[in-house]
């Protein structure tokens, strides 16, 4: 079970069911991502990547506004906020593995 900061904390009480993705990494790295929605539009979204013991490799907290500005748009939609977050772990933790 990763370790959980203050971070992390804070966006699962402003978001308690945030939507939530993982993966594991070629590195042997793990991800998460969190989507935070209010009526289906996404507001925030939360990345983080663990060592196999657990430890935090990196926590990201990107807000609407961030997610707009890297996207070009005006509403964020749920599957491009989770591209977004991929990449992210993907520089972090190195490729997602396959087949799995």
């Amino acid at each position: 079970m990763p370790n959980r900061s203050e971070s992390y904390r804070g966006f699962i009480q402003r978001y308690p069911r945030a939507d939530f993705t993982s993966q594991v990494h070629e590195s042997g790295r793990t991800s998460e991502i969190a989507i935070g929605k209010l009526h289906d539009i996404v507001e925030a979204m939360f990345v983080g990547i663990y060592n196999q013991d657990g430890s935090v490799v990196a926590e990201q907290h990107f807000d609407e506004q961030t997610l707009r500005e890297n996207l070009g748009v005006i509403r964020v939609l749920p599957e491009a906020a989770l591209k977004i977050g991929r990449q992210n772990a993907e520089r972090f933790a190195g490729p997602i593995k396959t087949g799995f």
